[in-house]
């Protein structure tokens, strides 16, 4: 149960992360030129990458991996 509840967790995330890189390249795209939407999409995806996914493996404990 832990482990399902777990995985559907990490989905909501990466839905919700999908949800807010739409929102940013929206509203980029009313305010800047489609190559600048671009580029903040691709700066929101990695962000999101980075600080939702990355970092939060990359520090783990030796202890918690086990």
């Amino acid at each position: 149960m832990l482990l399902a509840s777990n995985s559907l967790s990490i989905a909501g995330l990466a839905f919700l992360a999908l949800a807010m890189v739409g929102a940013v390249m929206l509203i980029a795209d009313f305010i800047y030129s489609p190559t600048l939407t671009i580029v903040s999409g691709v700066i929101a995806v990695a962000a999101f990458a980075w600080f939702w996914g990355i970092l939060p493996v990359a520090t783990r404990t030796e202890t918690e991996r086990k």
